[in-house]
């Protein structure tokens, strides 16, 4: 709610202009720190989330494989969420 009112009302860069460039890099850094720790420590987001990473990551991994080969373009033609993942083959190598 405060991010709001300070953007629509423009007194957000005023504040970010009177804080120190440096102070600004410790804050984002230590956001990230934090972000991190809540997922990787002992019963946090990793431990609840890895039976629902695990299929998604088989299913990346393979269409990545897939790109590198000729046999891709009958399979995406035949397959409608391969169509789908099309899309995003910026996100593999080739």
């Amino acid at each position: 709610m405060l991010a709001i009112i300070l953007g629509v009302t423009g007194l957000g860069q005023k504040v970010a202009s009177i804080v120190p460039n440096a102070m600004k890099s410790g804050i984002i850094i230590g956001a990230g720190i934090a972000a991190v720790n809540s997922v990787l420590v002992d019963g946090g987001r990793f431990d609840q989330a890895l039976s629902r990473l695990l299929p998604v990551q088989v299913l990346v991994f393979t269409y990545c494989f897939l790109a590198t080969l000729r046999v891709r373009e009958t399979l995406i033609a035949s397959l409608k969420y391969l169509q789908i993942l099309a899309h995003y083959q910026s996100l593999c190598w080739r």
